[in-house]
């Protein structure tokens, strides 16, 4: 399972606005502010570098998040992450 927050800093206060967990079976779950996080963007991911969608593998793509995000206003942060022990056919293809 891994668990990514997104993370708003305004001066010296930091606020969690999203969370979004997936575990190894690829469900997931979203609380907080959706629109803070679009699940159809895709993400370039590693190893590879490849580009991927939520979709083709939800724990790359949020494991990719942090680096892929660039927002002046919102930060990724991996704040747990456990190896999978199913892979996605994504995954593992690539």
């Amino acid at each position: 399972m891994i668990t990514v927050e997104l993370r708003s800093t305004h001066h010296r206060f930091t606020e969690v606005v999203t969370t979004l967990e997936v575990r190894d079976d690829g469900t997931h779950r979203v609380t907080g502010s959706r629109s803070a996080l679009d699940l159809g963007e895709s993400m370039v991911a590693f190893p590879g570098p490849r580009i991927i969608s939520f979709y083709d593998d939800p724990w790359l793509w949020a494991r990719a998040l942090p680096h892929n995000l660039t927002s002046p206003y919102l930060h990724a942060v991996i704040v747990q992450e456990s190896p999978r022990t199913v892979q996605s056919s994504a995954s593992a293809a690539g």
